[in-house]
């Protein structure tokens, strides 16, 4: 509107000329501008300064850390918006700041033109917020008036509202489930070329080398895929069990078997201590071996050429306690309460060169809530680290295990008693 005071932005930069560039650029648009040098000095002006609707901050500051900026200003506004910029790009550094809340991220040398279209975006999406809000408290003053009258009505609007929250998590989980079958299809006829050669005509190396690259590809793509598609069914309380009674240590040995060639490929070796007589367990086969398959992967990738992965279980409480040591690189005290969070990554010269995005463990941890059990980690950096993990036995005269639990395990009450609530 025409009438709207011009909207407030902040660039944060230790390079003089880039923040007059952007001051300069920004102004020209019809916003006003501040400028800071340091990381202080911007969250003294978040602190004490007017509202900021959008604050344009390096990564890297001769005082600290963007993110510190990033911080302050959602502690301060949590609806005004953050855009990151940096001339050291990565995947992980994208992943980190949005999961803290950043709006947008740009690595430099500065698209100018894209920088300036995501600052109008911000300040639109502020403006709808600020807007959706206002309609939002108009809407919970009128259900209160209708409640009396009209109890049916509310009920509906009350779903309505919730179907709303979980839009972005059906959108996720409709477009990964859309992108899994094509893809199926790529791996399928790639690998069979792969490995009936003859049926296409002769592959020369060259033209092998690319499609087995398509391949790797394409599978890390599908597992990336999956992953999203068990976070949403997680997130939407849609997380179902099929529970069977199995016999532990024929499902690890299956699980090590399948890893065979990553384990080989890591230089590792894989020792079971598993003893004989072991009861039988009450989990879900498939989701067991995700959860096994998950832990001695992380053990290969983080382990070091020659080392030992010990995998152990044993009886305990009406519970089989399962444990996955490695002599790896470890994980330093700070980075443990993190380690089960979604998009968490160890960032540390060990774990760069290693791909993920941080879904594993996250994933890992629910499913063994799921099942009713816990899981934890002890490591101490560079001295390897033990994944602990606890499944119910399967019912015995006498013992806990498996009580309370449907064959299903899909009901909502019977999930939320298990995970303790919803989440």
């Amino acid at each position: 509107m025409q009438d709207e005071p011009p909207r407030s932005i902040v660039v944060v930069d230790d390079d003089k000329i880039l923040r007059f560039t952007l001051t300069a650029l920004l102004e020209e648009e019809g916003y006003r501008v501040e400028s800071c040098q340091t990381a202080k000095e911007a969250m003294g002006r978040i602190i004490t300064g007017a509202p900021i609707d959008v604050v344009v901050c390096d990564l890297q500051l001769p005082d600290g850390s963007g993110l510190q900026v990033l911080w302050a200003l959602k502690k301060i506004d949590p609806d005004a918006a953050f855009i990151l910029i940096t001339a050291h790009a990565s995947l992980e550094t994208a992943i980190e700041a949005v999961n803290e809340g950043a709006f947008a991220y740009h690595a430099k040398p500065l698209d100018t033109d894209a920088l300036s279209q995501s600052v109008s975006n911000a300040i639109t999406q502020r403006r709808l917020v600020i807007e959706n809000r206002t309609l939002l408290d108009r809407l919970q003053s009128a259900n209160e008036e209708l409640r009396a009258s009209n109890t049916a009505e509310l009920e509906e609007k009350n779903r309505e509202l919730e179907r709303t929250s979980q839009a972005k998590t059906q959108i996720l989980s409709t477009v990964t489930h859309e992108l899994k079958t094509p893809l199926t299809s790529i791996i399928g006829h790639v690998g069979r070329m792969l490995r009936h050669p003859g049926r296409v005509g002769p592959l020369n190396d060259r033209q092998r080398t690319y499609l087995e690259t398509v391949h790797n590809s394409a599978q890390q793509l599908k597992d990336l895929i999956d992953a999203l598609l068990d976070v949403a069914a997680i997130e939407s309380d849609s997380f179902h069990l099929s529970l069977t009674d199995m016999d532990v240590q024929t499902e690890i040995e299956a699980v090590v078997g399948s890893m065979r060639d990553q384990v080989s490929e890591s230089g590792t070796s894989v020792v079971l201590d598993i003893p004989s007589g072991l009861h039988r367990a009450r989990a879900d086969r498939l989701r067991f071996s995700q959860v096994m398959g998950n832990l001695l992967s992380n053990a290969c990738k983080y382990s070091p050429p020659s080392a030992t992965t010990s995998i152990t279980a044993e009886e305990e409480d009406g519970m089989i306690h399962i444990d996955v040591s490695d002599t790896g690189v470890g994980i330093s005290r700070d980075d443990l309460p993190r380690l089960f969070g979604k998009f968490f990554r160890v960032d540390n010269s060990s774990t760069r060169e290693v791909d993920g995005i941080g879904l594993g463990l996250f994933i890992t941890r629910r499913i063994v809530e799921a099942h009713g059990g816990t899981i934890w980690v002890e490591s101490e950096g560079k001295k390897g680290s033990t994944f602990s993990f606890t499944i119910p036995m399967a019912r015995v005269e006498g013992l806990p295990g498996g009580a309370g639990l449907s064959e299903a395990g899909g009901d909502r009450e019977t999930l939320e008693a298990v995970w303790g609530g919803p989440k």
